[in-house]
């Protein structure tokens, strides 16, 4: 079966195409089961951090990216839409288009979509492609993250994730949409801060998923077919 040998441009593209891979392996998945893969991933990416051997970060970071957009498909929530009503070219707590440093702050604004609602319905305003989204986050976020901690950027990650398992244990499905938006941004952010060190999210994702399972190297996945467990 062919697959695509180009890489996605945009994040709804990156999720049709773990759909094709993935979609029929993870149709049966209960949305625990979903992330519990996701938290997983995440906590080898916390033994990354923690040893501070982060030759694997790549991976471990294209897993992650993976494992957010087959959870994404699952719930049928379009990642694009999420971060748009959360991010909308601003920080949703003190609405700067540049250098927020609410992270610096020990109290934090509440998060109130009515409140932004105008920024969100310039759609004409949101990022179209990958790199588009990154560089939004950069305007927002990069000189805070560039001054804040490895660790302290990975802590943010693990935090977010436990966000979405609440949301699930809560039986919430309805907010699970704005804290998955939470966790991409993070995942963002510690890309940013390994800049220069690792490529971008999507090449580094590209490198290990180019349109096929990274595993079977099939365009749709047989592991499961062959009772092959996936690494």
């Amino acid at each position: 079966m062919s697959h695509t040998n180009t890489m996605p441009m945009t994040i709804r593209e990156w999720q049709k195409m773990f759909n094709k891979i993935y979609g029929k392996n993870n149709k049966e998945l209960t949305d625990a089961d979903a992330w519990i893969q996701f938290m997983e991933e995440t906590g080898e990416f916390a033994k990354i951090m923690r040893k501070q051997n982060y030759a694997g970060l790549g991976d471990g970071l294209a897993d992650l990216f993976a494992w957010l957009c087959a959870f994404a498909d699952h719930r049928a929530i379009d990642i694009e839409d999420a971060l748009w009503r959360k991010y909308p070219r601003i920080c949703p707590y003190c609405e700067k288009h540049m250098n927020c440093v609410c992270i610096a702050e020990t109290q934090h604004a509440i998060y109130d979509e009515g409140a932004i609602s105008h920024y969100i319905a310039n759609i004409d305003n949101r990022p179209k492609t990958f790199s588009e989204w990154y560089a939004m986050f950069k305007d927002i976020y990069g000189n805070m993250n560039r001054v804040i901690s490895r660790e302290s950027i990975g802590f943010h990650l693990i935090e977010e994730v436990g966000q979405v398992a609440r949301k699930i244990r809560a039986k919430k499905p309805d907010e699970y949409a704005l804290e998955m938006a939470d966790v991409f941004a993070w995942l963002i952010a510690v890309t940013m801060k390994f800049e220069g060190q690792i490529a971008s999210l999507d090449t580094l994702t590209w490198e290990i998923y180019p349109g096929i399972c990274k595993e079977c190297e099939e365009p749709e996945c047989i592991c499961l077919r062959n009772h092959r467990k996936p690494k």
